[in-house]
């Protein structure tokens, strides 16, 4: 097949929206390490989302 599905991992700090590798995590623009998915369905690193609870509950950077 000629199409390529993903784009390289290479050059992960010029990220945007419309140019996101689904298997990168939106804070650090790493491969994720140890993912985490929230309620929401966004999945992040779980120590990207450390220490980012609001009343002993855990709210996703992105939806807020």
């Amino acid at each position: 097949m000629a199409g390529v599905i993903f784009n390289k991992l290479d050059n992960l700090c010029n990220v945007d929206c419309t140019n996101v590798h689904p298997l990168v995590c939106h804070l650090c623009h790493e491969q994720y390490q140890s993912p985490c998915l929230l309620d929401c369905y966004h999945i992040f690193c779980a120590r990207c989302l450390r220490g980012r609870t609001n009343d002993s509950r855990l709210s996703c950077p992105l939806c807020g």
